[in-house]
C-alpha cells in the first residue's frame, strides 16, 4: 500500500524570517511543503489548504503584534484560520505564532517588562499530571525536557490556554512553552498543539537580518542583539538548540501521535 506524502503549512510573516532549521527537518522527513506568505496578497488566506489536509502547520514569527489588527488587516484571517484548524492537524507555534495560537485557544497576550533578548535558559516545568491525564505518550513527554539555552527576541508572551499545560520557563518570562491535546470545533477529532516563546529554529543568516533590519521590539536590551549573534558564532549553544528542536519535532510529528 502506498503512503501518501505528508503535508507540512507554514504560515510565514515577514520574508527574512524563515523556518531556519525546521527546513532541513522537513526535508529529510520527506514532507511536502506548502506556505501562506502574509506579505504576499491582501487575502492571503483565501488560497490556505483545507485544515483537514495538513499534517503539522508551523505558525513562525514576526515583528507585528496579536492586536495590530488595523496595521495588518491579515491578522483577522489569520485568526479565524487558525480555530478553525486546532482540533484537526497539529500544531506548532513559535513566538508570534505561539501568541496567535494562545488567543485563537482563548489565552491572553500581555507585555513584559523588558525585552527579552539573548541566549536564555531554558527550564522544565514539571507537568507531569497533565500529561497523565491526556495519555502523553513517553515519547513526547521525554522530548519537552529542555534546560538548554535557546535564542529569544520578544516583548510580548502568552497566558497558558485552558485544555494546555506549561512546560518551559525562563527567568525573565515564566510561559515560555504550552502543549495541549485538543478537540476541533466540531468535536469530532484531536491533536496537539505547542506554543514556545523561543526560537530553537533561527541560525545566524536570520539572526544578521534581524539586526540589520532594526525590530521594532521595543525596551530592547543594548548588547542583546550581538549576544545573539555571538552564540551562532560560538557554534555550541546553535547545536544544543538545533538538537533540541530535532528531538521535538520527531516526538510531535511521529505518526502516532497523529
Amino acid at each position: 500500500m502506498e503512503h501518501r506524502q505528508l503535508l507540512a503549512h507554514v504560515i510565514q510573516h515577514v520574508a527574512f524570517e524563515t523556518m531556519g532549521w525546521i527546513l532541513e527537518w522537513l526535508v529529510v522527513n520527506n514532507y511536502q511543503i506548502t506556505y501562506t506568505r502574509v506579505y504576499d496578497s491582501a487575502h492571503p488566506f483565501n488560497d490556505a489548504p483545507n485544515p483537514d489536509t495538513i499534517d503539522l502547520l508551523i505558525v513562525l514569527g514576526g515583528v507585528m503584534d496579536t492586536d495590530q489588527e488595523d496595521k495588518y488587516p491579515w491578522l483577522v484571517e489569520e485568526k479565524r484560520f487558525l480555530k478553525s484548524c486546532v482540533g484537526r492537524t497539529t500544531i506548532f507555534g513559535i513566538c508570534l505564532g505561539s501568541q496567535l495560537l494562545a488567543e485563537s485557544l482563548g489565552g491572553e497576550v500581555t507585555t513584559l517588562p523588558k525585552a527579552e533578548i539573548g541566549w536564555k535558559l531554558i527550564s522544565t516545568v514539571d507537568f507531569v499530571s497533565y500529561s497523565d491525564e491526556i495519555r502523553m505518550p513517553k515519547e513526547m513527554r521525554t522530548a519537552l525536557v529542555s534546560d538548554v539555552k535557546f535564542p529569544e527576541w520578544h516583548l510580548r508572551t502568552f497566558s497558558i490556554p485552558s485544555n494546555c499545560a506549561r512546560f518551559a520557563s525562563s527567568e525573565q518570562c515564566p510561559n515560555q512553552g504550552f502543549v495541549g491535546r485538543v478537540s476541533s470545533q466540531e468535536g469530532n477529532s484531536s491533536r496537539y498543539v505547542t506554543g514556545i516563546q523561543f526560537h530553537p529554529e533561527w541560525d545566524s543568516t536570520i539572526v544578521k537580518a534581524l539586526i540589520a533590519g532594526d525590530s521594532e521590539e521595543d525596551g530592547m536590551e543594548s548588547d542583546g542583539p550581538q549576544e545573539l549573534l555571538r552564540g551562532f558564532i560560538e557554534g555550541e549553544e546553535q547545536k544544543a538548540a538545533k538538537g533540541w528542536l530535532f528531538r521535538f519535532l520527531d516526538a510531535l510529528c511521529g505518526t502516532k501521535f497523529f
